[in-house]
């Protein structure tokens, strides 16, 4: 008996012995070799980069100056190498984790063993050594995957920065309407270009539109408008944002902004800034919408208080295979998807406008003296609000403070085939203040803690005939008062 429990002993220990020497020769080669071949490939890269940079900044021997286009290019690219660079770190930091687990759930299984005192190994035991066993084979296989598609990134970008570099070679200097300037220092003295250099390369990896609009990565024309008609006002105290599509049966656009103005006067009007943003990729239907606008309210068209943009048509993904979230048809998930983007549009051109930003539709009308109240409301609220509501219908009324509209672009940008924008401005308010664990009903006081509701509404819903081809929207809002 004795003999029998030495034997089963032994046996044991050897198969733990076993899975450990292997165990530790993956954990060392897949956590110290495959990050040292990807950290050579990296910094062979940043080599590359650097000289495209130093050539982009001396254009090539003969000016010093910066090429918009070329420097657009490169901030893209750049901002793309790096997330990939960073998503690929990320992944090896969880493939060592996941190694380390399984290390330590073989030494937590010899300890168990060895305290227990019990030789020989039942069945439910050995048929978790063999899943280990297994999973260790099948993290090798995700490693090797991992370590091709690091390869692959690498190869890739290495063809986009030589892409530039020819492109910034062609150019020969760099001068125009710059989105990364040049920095002028307190003292007066000209910046070295390798201060310009600093402000391209980072050893951050920072937020970007293309992580979650990935056809934006290599397009920097894509995110700039496709017609503008501006006169330059800025830094007023509202912005009112209007996003507009053409519609199958009635266009309401004209009706909207007639009550808009009929309902302003001439110091409202010069505290506010009218942005019409026209979300068709028609540049005739552009075209009439802005000679609509200017032959019907030529004198306000004049003095600044509209801009009218349209978006390049390469903002927008292809939206054939999108998930149908919620059960809904292929058809109302694009023009949700699409209306997320559009007002992620918008509210970027509107935050540096000015001080707070009204979202309205393009089918509503208004009350009296709606700017004042807007104004004086959000002017005197005391505490951190996020948004303050002027209409109880769908986004209709919104108001945010423009410093703060970042939360909103980012998440209809994040969630913008995943939900309606009324549901993500719900859940960006649960981000801010609700928690794991704590109740419904506190949840919601939280909320409203950072939410101010204006009554009676100021704006109404007229429109019949829905931007969602088909649809009859009959909703009317019954505190709104017109006078």
């Amino acid at each position: 008996m004795a003999g029998l429990f030495r034997r089963e002993s032994i046996r044991l220990m050897v198969i733990l012995m076993v899975l450990s020497t292997f165990a530790y020769m993956t954990y060392y080669f897949f956590t110290q070799a495959k990050p040292t071949r990807l950290r050579l490939e990296i910094n062979h890269l940043e080599d590359k980069l650097r000289k495209v940079q130093e050539a982009a900044m001396t254009g090539n021997g003969t000016s010093s100056q910066i090429h918009s286009k070329n420097v657009d290019g490169i901030k893209t690219l750049v901002a793309s190498y790096e997330k990939n660079i960073a998503s690929l770190k990320e992944e090896l930091s969880k493939s060592r984790q996941q190694v380390d687990d399984q290390q330590h759930a073989i030494a937590e299984l010899h300890m168990d063993r060895m305290k227990g005192g019990k030789a020989k190994l039942n069945a439910s035991t050995e048929l978790a050594i063999k899943k280990l066993i297994n999973n260790y084979k099948e993290e090798v296989t995700h490693l090797k995957e991992d370590l091709l598609h690091a390869k692959e990134t690498i190869t890739k970008q290495q063809h986009n920065i030589s892409v530039i570099k020819a492109k910034n070679i062609e150019a020969h200097s760099f001068t125009g309407n710059v989105n990364i300037e040049k920095p002028v220092p307190k003292d007066g003295n000209n910046v070295q270009n390798s201060d310009v250099k600093e402000l391209i390369s980072s050893d951050l990896s920072l937020p970007s539109i293309d992580k979650f609009l990935p056809h934006l990565a290599n397009n920097p024309d894509a995110l700039k408008p496709a017609s503008k008609d501006s006169k330059g006002r800025s830094g007023v105290t509202l912005v009112i944002g209007i996003p507009t599509v053409k519609r199958e049966k009635e266009n309401y656009l004209m009706q909207t902004l007639k009550s808009l103005l009929d309902h302003m006067n001439a110091d409202e009007k010069s505290k506010t800034l009218i942005v019409i943003f026209i979300a068709e990729k028609n540049p005739e239907y552009v075209n009439s919408i802005k000679a609509d606008v200017s032959s019907r309210f030529g004198v306000d068209f004049e003095a600044g208080l509209f801009d009218i943009v349209s978006p390049s048509p390469a903002y927008y993904p292809d939206m054939t295979n999108l998930p149908r979230t919620y059960g809904d048809p292929l058809s109302r998930v694009k023009w949700r998807t699409k209306q997320n983007l559009d007002y992620a549009w918008i509210m970027m051109y509107s935050t540096k406008r000015g001080k707070y930003y009204l979202q309205l539709e393009d089918d509503v009308i208004a009350s009296a003296g709606f700017v004042s109240s807007v104004i004086n409301f959000a002017s005197g609220q005391t505490g951190n609000w996020f948004v303050i509501y002027f209409s109880k219908l769908g986004f209709i009324g919104r108001l945010f403070k423009t410093a703060e509209l970042g939360y909103m672009i980012d998440s209809l940008i994040m969630f913008h085939v995943d939900h309606p924008c009324d549901w993500i401005i719900e859940n960006v308010l649960y981000s801010k203040v609700c928690s794991v664990g704590v109740s419904k009903g506190h949840c919601d006081a939280a909320k409203k803690g950072i939410t101010r509701q204006y009554s009676p509404s100021l704006f109404q819903h007229m429109g019949l005939h829905s931007s969602l081809s088909g649809k009859v929207q009959r909703l009317k809002d019954n505190s709104f008062k017109p006078l």
